[in-house]
């Protein structure tokens, strides 16, 4: 099995630097987790029944801009997208075994790629 989800760059308001009003950040959370609940889900029809015991968790970052990003803040900005990741797939995050963050190339508008690979027991 092997998944490979391209997620938008998230929002700022999802940035652990970015302290937006807790209700805007709440609004931001709910629509990155329902994004990725919903585009995993349209892929996760064709994979079936998740067997394993742990799932590789591999991101590949495409920043929208030459700014230098932390590894640390891009994790923690995409905690929605790995949350909706889950509840489509049926697993607990628990799961996933994440492997350490590639931070490519910037494109336009920015782009999260998200690769998922079961880990044999």
């Amino acid at each position: 099995m092997a998944l490979i989800l391209d997620l938008p760059w998230p929002s700022k308001n999802l940035s652990p630097n970015g302290r937006p009003h807790r209700m805007v950040k709440a609004a931001s959370v709910k629509k990155a987790r329902r994004e990725a609940r919903a585009l995993t889900s349209s892929h996760a029809r064709q994979i079936g029944r998740i067997t394993a015991d742990a799932l590789s968790f591999q991101v590949t970052f495409s920043p929208p801009a030459r700014y230098r990003y932390d590894d640390d803040n891009l994790m923690a900005s995409i905690k929605a997208y790995r949350d909706g990741i889950a509840d489509a797939l049926g697993v607990d995050d628990r799961m996933f075994r994440t492997m350490p963050p590639v931070i490519s190339e910037p494109v336009k508008g920015g782009n999260v790629r998200i690769e998922i690979k079961e880990i044999a027991a």
